[in-house]
């Protein structure tokens, strides 16, 4: 919960009025269902215009709706009715506050909701008012939007969705977007039917004096949306969210290559935490830990051997057991997004980060025939490769969101690192035959080398998977 520029009471928050005549109300609307009221100010015009600032107060209080005799029964704390002509029958203890007090004569022109957004229509019935609950004042306060005079014609779910984010309310302890200005019709009591109490977005007036649709809260479509604030918009690159998916890399497949390195699949563990956004582009972090293996009787390639005059040759592995690798990485760094509607995203990425790369030892005997014999010499080893290093990664990746909270996301990346080994190999020197080929003396009798190798660790990669909201 956040309590930059935070309020305290109703009584601050008129008093902040009054010493602020340079503003005016540009609407104000009290949601008594829901425990809190709502204003919205303006800098009041100067010769040079009307200023595009807005500010919201929003004040707490105590749920106030109307109840029949058997509803308040109902009630937790419920403590008695009232007499007729008598005062209010009060609950305020540990477990609450309720306030029960009789409604005298009922105006049949006015509208009585009960909690739950029904119009009462009793039939000589008896209607009672409720107070219930805290006065809220974990709502109250106030915030200042450097640009937004677009809300001064949106519904009221809009100012307290943008009062929220505002805040950084996250859950329970955001204000609630519904406000009850009106009732459901509830039997067949007739009548004009009032609005419902959440209604749906209609639209702004942008500075031109043009009227455009609102994107419908949450779940709902329809609407064109507002293309300078985006509010509505289901796409996770302006929300903390957590990624998980599935990533491939071939790791460089180049035949030429010493490095012996084979293709690797894992999964991909991340967090994007959002930093500021002027729609449609955002700038966020990007944190994630990619784990890749690989457990193979080979690898792409082989050893180069060494031609022995009139001895054909094969080159295999020493022993069947399969070559295993390994890498996990962590990285971190900035992430950008431009947004494409309303449920598609594209996103630049880049990460630095460390990599440790895993491999079992290994080696290589390159087999002679002569006549029905096989003889094999050990040309190459390399022992158990552990090496961590640094890297790099940039990211292309595209999110598509199913929900409010759901997406799915598919990337292509480029992984940049190195990697040590240790490696023995053989040296026979130079051939002595006038033909290039050498004699099975030279490979027989040779000594064994031992070099260390820093060797490029890169690859063009790919990876999908699902991401998860973790804010509204």
């Amino acid at each position: 919960m956040n309590t930059k520029n935070q309020g305290s009471t109703e009584t601050e928050s008129k008093d902040k009025l009054a010493q602020e005549p340079t503003r005016d109300v540009v609407r104000e609307e009290r949601c008594p269902v829901e425990g809190y009221n709502i204003i919205l100010y303006s800098d009041k015009p100067t010769s040079t215009g009307v200023s595009a600032k807005r500010y919201i107060d929003v004040v707490g209080v105590t749920k106030q709706f109307y109840a029949t005799a058997s509803q308040i029964a109902a009630l937790p704390n419920f403590s008695g009715l009232p007499q007729p002509n008598a005062d209010a029958v009060t609950y305020n203890g540990a477990n609450g506050y309720l306030s029960v007090e009789n409604v005298g004569t009922i105006d049949p022109l006015k509208n009585y909701c009960d909690r739950n957004g029904y119009r009462l229509i009793p039939a000589n019935g008896t209607i009672y008012k409720v107070f219930m609950g805290s006065n809220h004042s974990e709502w109250t306060g106030s915030v200042t939007i450097t640009s937004g005079s677009h809300l001064d014609s949106a519904d009221i779910w809009l100012l307290v969705k943008t009062y929220n984010d505002l805040r950084f309310f996250v859950g329970a302890e955001r204000v609630p977007q519904k406000c009850l200005s009106g009732c459901y019709n509830s039997g067949s009591g007739g009548g004009v039917g009032p609005n419902e109490p959440d209604g749906t977005p209609t639209s702004w007036v942008d500075a031109s004096g043009a009227e455009h649709d609102w994107f419908d809260d949450e779940d709902q479509d329809d609407g064109v949306g507002n293309p300078n604030g985006g509010i509505g918009e289901t796409v996770f690159h302006e929300k903390i969210s957590l990624v998980t998916g599935g990533v491939y890399n071939p790791m460089g497949d180049d035949v030429g290559s010493d490095t012996y390195v084979n293709q690797m699949y894992g999964a991909q563990l991340g967090a994007y935490v959002p930093i500021t956004a002027k729609h449609p582009i955002s700038y966020g972090i990007y944190v994630s830990g990619d784990y890749m293996a690989s457990n193979k009787a080979d690898f792409r390639h082989q050893a180069n051997g060494y031609e022995v005059a009139e001895m054909p040759s094969a080159i295999r592995g020493n022993n069947e057991q399969s070559k295993k690798q390994s890498l996990l990485m962590f990285g971190v760094g900035p992430q950008i997004n431009l947004g494409l509607g309303k449920n598609v995203a594209v996103s630049a990425i880049v990460q630095g980060g460390l990599a440790s790369f895993k491999q079992s030892e290994f080696s290589m005997v390159q087999e002679f025939q002569e006549g029905d014999a096989r003889i094999p010499v050990m040309i190459f080893n390399q022992n158990e490769t552990k090496s961590t290093n640094f890297f790099w990664i940039p990211r292309l990746r595209a999110t598509y969101t199913i929900t409010s909270r759901i997406g799915i996301w598919a990337e292509g990346n480029y992984l940049m690192g190195t990697l040590k080994t240790e490696q023995m190999s053989l040296n026979p020197g130079k051939p002595r035959n006038d033909d290039g080929t050498y004699t099975f003396g030279q490979i027989n009798g040779a000594d064994q080398v031992e070099t260390i190798k820093k060797k490029n660790l890169k690859g063009l990669g790919l990876g999908v998977g699902i991401t998860f909201s973790l804010t509204k």
